[in-house]
């Protein structure tokens, strides 16, 4: 590792915060695997294992969805998010 980068086993979640809201859902997402459809989550699943307030959690994931590091289902009427291949590869390689 170059001088000033960190470890991602040495990240603690202010740090991760401190990059954005986005970014760290995504990381937030990869660590609770949600990760395929079976385990896709309602954005109301979500926040509150996540610690954000529904309406920056809802935005984030808008904003991950757009740039196709997440997708949607449908199941029984309600919209439910899991992170793609491209969204596990972008947050298994912030840390490398």
């Amino acid at each position: 590792m170059g001088k000033g980068e960190t470890e991602w086993y040495k990240m603690g979640e202010d740090e991760i915060k401190s990059r954005g809201t986005t970014f760290y859902v995504l990381c937030r997402l990869h660590e609770l695997c949600i990760a395929m459809p079976e385990l896709a989550s309602t954005p109301e699943e979500i926040t509150p294992k996540i610690d954000l307030p529904k309406e920056q959690t809802l935005e984030a994931l808008d904003k991950l969805a757009s740039e196709s590091l997440v997708t949607t289902i449908e199941v029984e009427g309600k919209k439910k998010f899991y992170l793609t291949s491209k969204g596990i590869l972008a947050a298994c390689s912030v840390f490398t």
